[in-house]
């Protein structure tokens, strides 16, 4: 629950019109796992009932989200350089 408040907070205090097209790509598909993962975790846990593991559902959303928040974070720092490597007059 907490990484994905925190996942959560992250994705609104990004700003996307500075981040690159590629990245966008991959932040979509990253979401999309997440998303799977999620789906996934509450048929199995909820509605099918069938889960040997719920430990092993919970890792495979924590690493969608930290893949997430480290492909972020990256973006956040890159621009941060770019900006203090620039010069000014």
């Amino acid at each position: 629950h907490i990484v994905l408040k925190n996942l959560s907070s992250l994705i609104l205090e990004s700003d996307f019109s500075e981040v690159p097209i590629s990245v966008h790509s991959n932040f979509i598909i990253q979401l999309h796992r997440l998303r799977e993962n999620l789906t996934k975790w509450r048929t199995t846990i909820f509605i099918d009932e069938s889960a040997a593991d719920i430990h092993h559902l919970d890792q495979a959303i924590f690493s969608a989200s930290l893949q997430i928040e480290t492909m972020l974070n990256n973006v956040k720092d890159d621009l941060f350089e770019d900006f203090n490597n620039m010069e000014f007059f």
